[in-house]
């Protein structure tokens, strides 16, 4: 008999059957009612060395997880093709456990109508997996999942919006894992909108979260804690915070930098028992505008033990119309030998700096506190809500 050819698979809808054709022979190889068998029926023909499953435009029920492979790129026809992702809070979309080399693309996830599904993708225990350009909105849990010392992992011009614990969830990435110690994820790109926090690290080492945006989360817009050390937030934005811009809490070896985190009710970036680390060239604007509960609000707060960080090169301000922050930047006597250097800062009521922690150094400041540079010369201007972009989200 002759060598049957390697081809991917092609998997479309028909009515309510779902059928699974291979690429180049064009022969169906399956079909079922079920979108998932068919789906899983195509990734699994692949066999050990991978290949490609490509999801044409249509809606797909998922009432169970579609579990990838190593080397295997499913991706669909862009947000043509929607997984509806069904069942309760344990149930997910895509599943990629303890997989090389999986590609996931180019297509959208959200839940069933009325389902409680927690997230559209997870990452779990995978080495040099990519997702790209995928949509993941209005999850119970999370949007997209990287978890259990997953590495080499790129998570790259995602959309997540309105995913209601975090968009993106980055979790146990800082034990001995199949790769090795201490090896990096990378984000990149990505935009985040509504939901809960805009993207939140647990428990994660060695990240690079470069030039993404973070609009209008309910809580947190970039959250590290718990150990998520040597992590770089670069070239990325906030806006419309409901709580602090950025929070990072007992985790060392941070850098934050390049940034523009503007417009939130809470503080700007909070550091909380953190050990060396760089806080430098960020904007840093309208911190704790119409706090919720009135209490001031700083522009960059040191607390808790924070020791060995530079706080560097930084714009600190809030528009004149918008409330005055308390204080630019603040530093209390818990924390020991920081820098706060070459800052500016502008239109806060208390204090421009105030420096208590132990042999720490404050040089070459700048600021005005009396009034804004931008005084404006006219009202404050409206409070923000999130009830546009809840609308254009589905909530």
């Amino acid at each position: 008999m002759p060598e049957q050819p390697r081809q991917g698979y092609a998997v479309y809808r028909e009515g309510e059957t779902f059928r699974a054709r291979g690429q180049v022979d064009q022969t169906e190889i399956g079909s079922s009612g079920r979108a998932w068998q068919t789906i899983q029926l195509a990734i699994d023909s692949l066999g050990d060395t991978g290949g490609e499953v490509a999801l044409q435009s249509g809606r797909f029920p998922l009432t169970q997880p579609v579990r990838l492979r190593d080397n295997v790129w499913l991706h669909g026809s862009g947000r043509g093709t929607s997984l509806l992702v069904s069942g309760g809070e344990e149930n997910v979309g895509l599943l990629c456990e303890g997989l090389e080399g999986a590609v996931v693309s180019d297509l959208a996830l959200r839940p069933a109508e009325g389902g409680t599904a927690l997230a559209g993708l997870v990452l779990d225990d995978c080495g040099d997996c990519r997702v790209r350009d995928v949509l993941c909105k209005r999850f119970a849990g999370y949007g997209v999942w990287v978890r259990n010392n997953s590495f080499l992992c790129e998570i790259r011009s995602c959309s997540l919006a309105g995913n209601a614990k975090a968009n993106l969830y980055l979790s146990d990435l800082a034990n001995a894992g199949r790769g090795g110690d201490y090896v990096p994820n990378l984000v990149a790109n990505c935009t985040t909108y509504g939901g809960g926090t805009g993207i939140e690290c647990h428990k994660t080492i060695v990240l690079n979260v470069i030039g993404c945006q973070v609009h209008q989360p309910g809580g947190f817009g970039y959250h590290c804690r718990d150990s998520s050390n040597s992590v770089l937030i670069s070239g990325c934005r906030s806006f419309q915070v409901e709580k602090d811009a950025v929070r990072v809490e007992s985790s060392h070896e941070i850098n934050i930098s390049s940034n523009v985190f503007c417009w939130h009710r809470g503080n700007g970036i909070v550091l909380k028992d953190v050990s060396w680390g760089a806080v430098n060239g960020n904007e840093v604007i309208d911190s704790g505008v119409r706090a919720r509960d009135g209490s001031p609000m700083v522009g960059i707060l040191l607390r808790s033990g924070v020791q060995g960080v530079q706080v560097v090169g930084n714009t600190v301000f809030n528009w004149g119309d918008q409330c005055p922050m308390q204080v630019g930047i603040r530093e209390d006597d818990t924390c020991r030998s920081n820098l706060i250097a070459m800052n500016s800062i502008n239109y806060c009521v208390q204090a421009d700096i105030i420096a208590e922690g132990a042999d720490s150094v404050v040089n070459g400041n700048v600021a005005r506190r009396e009034e804004a540079y931008q005084h404006m010369g006219r009202l404050p201007f409206p409070d923000f809500n999130r009830q546009r972009i809840s609308r254009f989200i589905g909530e």
